[in-house]
């Protein structure tokens, strides 16, 4: 999967690789699907509360709740974040830019078109060139 670096949605701070506890490979999977793009059937994705985050791995930082997934190519890698929830109209939504923006809180495409008159205008461009 790839999704647009100007709207991760997770800032990994990691200076050193860690290995995963086992409350990330002993939690419940979930399954993911986006509500817009429909990317997803992810069946190993797993969300976690942006608190727990420090459970998965000391040197990550999630600043939403998150859907995150072990990396499929790298298995010594840190999990990524696939996807979160809407903090306006509670839909799941992928991380990419086409599909949500993450500007202090996570937003759905349709809620950033909808409310974009709240956002700054340098965040306006990019929802205008990316959403529409």
């Amino acid at each position: 999967f790839f999704f647009g670096l100007n709207n991760v949605s997770v800032l990994l701070q990691c200076c050193f690789r860690e290995p995963l506890v086992t409350q990330w490979v002993m939690s419940r999977p979930e399954a993911f699907r986006c509500s817009i793009c429909a990317m997803g059937d992810i069946k190993h994705a797993r969300f976690v509360k942006k608190e727990d985050s420090r459970k998965i791995n000391t040197k990550i930082a999630l600043f939403e709740d998150a859907y995150i997934m072990q990396n499929p190519f790298r298995e010594d890698s840190l999990p990524l974040a696939i996807g979160g929830v809407c903090s306006n109209c509670s839909r799941v939504v992928c991380v990419s830019p086409k599909c949500s923006l993450f500007y202090t809180r996570r937003f759905c495409k349709y809620c950033c078109l909808s409310y974009q008159d709240e956002f700054p205008s340098q965040v306006v461009k990019d929802i205008v060139a990316n959403m529409q």
